[in-house]
């Protein structure tokens, strides 16, 4: 089953991500939330706004500004929502068996690595993005035992003929709106069977998700 778009939504929706932001020089290890018992730390949670204030920066928001100011404690809380997702998840992935060995997380580091034009880039990525190579592999040991949970999960997506042609006349009319070319029915059919089984592995993740965080105990702790 091939999940790599689908993956990358729902790793970036629980901000797994593999360059993120400098987090915090200072660790605390003040509790800001728990998830079936387990702490989330302050300075997970301030490397996670940082993350989040770090892309919004690249949209160009000035945090120094009114605007910006206004928009920091929408992120907390946004923050907040990530990690408690990322906690529900990787519990249940663990719970259920799945834990990536060091073998994969080592395979993963070198097709990581083969991207860059050499050695130095990827570790001055590394290193600008606040990780250690250490850290970084436990980035990607979670987000592989995750993509095996989920891979685990999804069902086989059947797309009919039906739903194929109905598609492609959306393709079509959203094409004509704007003026692009349209091509066969033939020529973009894979395509368009790709991003139906995209969407309702969509569904599918989205679906369980919801239902691991019913079902999951959180309690976020109130601020001082």
């Amino acid at each position: 089953m091939k999940l790599n778009k689908v993956l990358t939504m729902v790793l970036m929706m629980v901000s797994v991500v593999l360059l993120a932001a400098c987090g915090s020089d200072e660790p605390s290890n003040d509790p800001v939330a728990y998830v079936n018992d387990e702490a989330i730390m302050e300075n997970e949670l301030d490397e996670q706004v940082d993350r989040m204030k770090s892309s919004y920066e690249q949209q160009g928001i000035d945090f120094n500004s009114e605007q910006g100011e206004q928009f920091l404690p929408m992120i907390k809380e946004q923050a907040m929502q990530t990690l408690i997702q990322q906690a529900v998840i990787y519990q249940a992935a663990e719970a259920a068996g799945f834990a990536a060995d060091d073998a994969l997380v080592e395979s993963e580091l070198d097709r990581i690595k083969a991207q860059f034009d050499s050695e130095e880039d990827f570790e001055e990525i590394l290193a600008f993005s606040g990780f250690t190579i250490d850290s970084f592999k436990e980035t990607l040991r979670l987000e592989l035992t995750i993509e095996s949970y989920f891979e685990a999960q999804l069902e086989d997506v059947d797309i009919t003929e039906e739903a194929l042609e109905d598609y492609y006349d959306e393709y079509v009319e959203y094409m004509e709106e704007n003026d692009e070319e349209v091509e066969d029915f033939d020529e973009v059919k894979d395509d368009l069977e790709a991003q139906l089984i995209e969407m309702e592995e969509n569904e599918q993740i989205n679906t369980l998700v919801d239902q691991l965080m019913d079902d999951s105990d959180i309690d976020i702790l109130d601020e001082d």
